[in-house]
């Protein structure tokens, strides 16, 4: 049988990391910059017990229906091939409608090209276990009534309240080498950056630009990067797995 985790991550635009910066020493209101709620988004993070890593949903703050918080077609298009899907919703975070496409697009297509791949050895209705934590919007009786009428193959365990450090795989082992990939792109393009213009202005006409557009279209590359590097390295998402302790359900020693 399948299993399958997925967690929502928080991240922003700008991943500086500590949210630390310089200011007069004792100065008690200091603003840090590229932090507002504009600049968030929210990636979905799934994987399977196999070891191989789900395509990302990624969200962004919008009214859903529209395209306008998205990075450009060219952007979208290079993780095409991938599977990803770009989405948004007013808070940047899931809601019940990308609840409904990450399902419709990816988790089931995902279930089915495994039963597919067996070349028979699994019955054209094996079920899988989806297995997240208790957040409002997996819990809300919408999504559970939509899920079994829909997709009763799709079975649904929730990770208990108050354990996810121990039992939830993306927290375990995905969530903490994913960012780091990411702000380790963004570092490296920021160190680049200010490295070609101060061949040619002072330190003080040095400006980097940090606006959402242009921050979103180059985000889509780092996402493509880190998850490339997960994708590429069952080993990592299978300790993940065993951290949680998880792995030992498939051991008929174990059951």
């Amino acid at each position: 049988m399948q299993v399958i985790n997925w967690d929502q991550i928080g991240m922003q635009l700008v991943p500086a990391g500590n949210a630390r910066t310089y200011h007069t020493k004792n100065f008690l209101d200091v603003s840090v910059a590229n932090g507002d709620d504009k600049r968030g988004y929210t990636i979905v993070l799934a994987s399977a017990a196999s070891g191989k890593m789900l395509p990302l949903q990624v969200i962004y703050g919008w009214a859903e229906g529209s395209l306008r918080a998205l990075p450009n077609v060219l952007c979208r298009a290079t993780t095409a091939a991938k599977g990803f899907v770009f989405a948004q919703t007013p808070t940047h975070w899931s809601s019940q409608g990308s609840m409904h496409k990450y399902i419709i697009g990816m988790i089931n297509p995902y279930v089915r090209s495994m039963i597919k791949a067996s070349n028979g050895q699994l019955p054209v209705d094996q079920k899988a276990i989806l297995l997240i934590d208790c957040w409002s919007v997996h819990k809300n009786e919408e999504f559970l009534s939509w899920m079994k009428e829909e997709y009763p193959h799709l079975i649904i365990l929730f990770v208990p309240s108050g354990t996810t450090s121990k039992f939830q795989v993306v927290d375990t082992g995905l969530n903490h080498p994913f960012k780091a990939v990411v702000k380790a792109a963004y570092h490296l393009w920021y160190a680049q950056d200010v490295g070609q213009q101060l061949q040619g202005h002072a330190v003080g006409e040095v400006k980097v630009g940090t606006a959402v557009g242009v921050m979103r279209d180059l985000l889509v590359g780092w996402l493509l990067s880190s998850w490339e590097r997960l994708n590429g390295d069952a080993s990592i998402v299978k300790k993940a797995w065993q951290i949680t302790g998880l792995h030992a359900a498939f051991d008929r020693q174990v059951q």
